[in-house]
């Protein structure tokens, strides 16, 4: 369920579980939409409401794509999709308003 997949504080340990579809916003009306059309689609996926809890628990790139939010909590959406560029992640990313 969505609950259960949402990251909200910070991890004690990091996960190298490789999903389909990540998450990224700070808005719960966004992640809930998102998740909700994507998992009745049967696709894995995680949600993080924050740029540094996400950087904390992932490690590997998704398989297919990434939403994040445009104006997150700890640092603005583009500075982390660039973070994840300048890092070789080259997975398709959605910028949400």
């Amino acid at each position: 369920t969505y609950d259960s997949l949402l990251h909200s504080q910070s991890p004690t340990m990091e996960s190298t579980v490789q999903v389909a579809v990540l998450i990224v916003d700070n808005d719960k009306k966004a992640q809930k939409s998102i998740f909700d059309v994507v998992s009745r689609r049967g696709i894995s996926c995680q949600v993080f409401e924050s740029a540094s809890i996400f950087r904390q628990l992932v490690s590997v790139e998704p398989l297919g794509c990434m939403f994040i939010g445009s104006e997150l909590d700890d640092l603005p959406g583009v500075e982390l999709l660039r973070l994840l560029r300048s890092k070789g992640w080259n997975v398709p990313t959605i910028i949400t308003a």
